[in-house]
């Protein structure tokens, strides 16, 4: 997910991927025009073959996809283009008329003209809400926005099909929605954004809660890194991401652990200087083995003939030393 982050179920299927047990992935295509015709044909109650060109249209809209060929048709009923005529028992529709409509050439632009056309304290709503994920709390949704009452201002995008609520929490239908909700944010805002909600869940959640979202409150303070300042924050979130790197290097997620490792380390260093000798250790360290464990030998090699000169004694020299003996090894089997 670029939008909040890798996705709790790809960290998932990483881990279980790197502990050798076999993964199939089920491609799901779209819909063929066969029977996204019958689709249309049904809906309208209409003669399949009379639906052809409408069917033809729509599938270009939409790339077949029958959740937004579904949003699509609402579309055209809604702005009068898919009308149904009493005196005959049909329903009609104009092809040039619906060529000439402005409609959006992709579907992330026709879910972004819909979600600009909700009650705005429901645009903003869902803003926070693709910032949190495809998925989101909405106890959490509540905190971040400060909006007790964030469930009303979600009702219209529930009643238009955008989202679903259920049991406390939320759920984009699809992630195009979450894409075009998270447009709907200025691009030069969506650091401040981040950030800020990093700070709101890091003070309001409990310890639970915390434990639970620790990736996701991690993600949220390194999309808004370039604008924290203050050293102690700095210090506080790389900390943050030394505990999540570790979390997922634990579950064998070494791609992603290495991302904390590297975010954190780089709040902590500053022209190759170290304000957190302690911290700047254990972050340049992690990292280097996991540049180690995902292949990248020579940066890992690099970085840690670096730490075997800023080690501070003599434990972290050895295991430096031991780490660097694993990799001469790998190596030399690999010539």
């Amino acid at each position: 997910n670029e939008v909040s982050g890798a996705h709790p179920l790809m960290k998932s299927l990483d881990a279980i991927r790197h502990s050798g047990t076999p993964v199939v992935d089920i491609q799901l295509a779209p819909l063929s025009a066969v029977h996204l015709n019958q689709l249309v044909a049904d809906t309208l109650h209409a003669p399949p073959a009379s639906c052809e060109p409408l069917t033809h249209l729509i599938c270009e809209r939409t790339e077949s996809n029958p959740f937004f060929f579904t949003q699509f048709l609402d579309a055209l009923h809604k702005e009068g283009l898919l009308r149904r005529d009493a005196q005959i028992r049909a329903w009609r529709w104009d092809l040039e008329q619906i060529k000439a409509k402005d409609f959006a050439d992709n579907v992330v632009d026709l879910m972004l003209g819909k979600l600009r056309q909700l009650p705005i304290p429901a645009q903003e709503a869902l803003q926070l809400a693709a910032c949190l994920g495809d998925k989101f709390d909405l106890r959490i949704l509540a905190l971040v926005s400060g909006q007790a009452d964030v469930e009303q201002h979600l009702a219209p995008a529930v009643r238009e099909n955008l989202i679903l609520r259920t049991h406390g929490s939320g759920k984009f239908l699809h992630d195009r929605i979450q894409q075009a909700a998270y447009s709907l944010i200025p691009e030069g805002r969506r650091s401040e954004v981040h950030l800020r909600i990093g700070r709101v869940l890091l003070v309001s959640m409990t310890a639970d809660e915390f434990a639970e979202h620790l990736f996701d409150v991690a993600n949220q303070f390194n999309r808004g890194a370039a604008l924290i300042t203050a050293q102690e924050e700095r210090e506080r979130v790389a900390e943050l991401n030394l505990t999540a790197g570790m979390r997922a290097k634990a579950a064998t997620a070494y791609a992603s652990a290495l991302v904390y490792f590297t975010a954190g380390h780089a709040l902590v260093t500053e022209d190759g200087t170290s304000s957190h000798d302690a911290l700047t250790f254990s972050l340049g360290f992690q990292r280097a083995e996991c540049e180690f464990l995902t292949g990248d030998l020579t940066t890992a090699e690099q970085r840690l003939s670096m730490l075997s000169h800023r080690a501070a004694n003599l434990i972290d020299k050895a295991v430096v030393a031991c780490l660097r003996m694993a990799l001469y090894m790998l190596s030399l089997i690999h010539i």
